[in-house]
């Protein structure tokens, strides 16, 4: 589901359900490039949706001893998550 959608009364710069943090302007996810007003706190990057965040979150490896999760942009997700 669409957070724009799930959260559409929740005001702007105020937290949302999990850890969202709601925009005034929008950004590009950073899974599928759609724009979406809202930024995960945690890996400090913008999703359109849970779908988006599962894609993101299923592709770290956890064990990998090197990660470091505030570098969020070194993880590679492809294909449409929105097909």
């Amino acid at each position: 589901m669409k957070y724009d959608e799930k959260y559409k009364n929740v005001p702007v710069m105020e937290l949302g359900d999990d850890t969202y943090l709601r925009c005034r302007e929008a950004h590009p996810c950073c899974v599928c490039g759609e724009l979406t007003h809202f930024c995960e706190i945690n890996y400090e990057a913008h999703f359109c949706s849970e779908e988006c965040e599962r894609k993101f979150t299923d592709s770290i490896d956890w064990r990998d001893p090197d990660f470091d999760e505030t570098q969020s942009d070194r993880v590679e997700v492809t294909g449409n998550v929105h097909d």
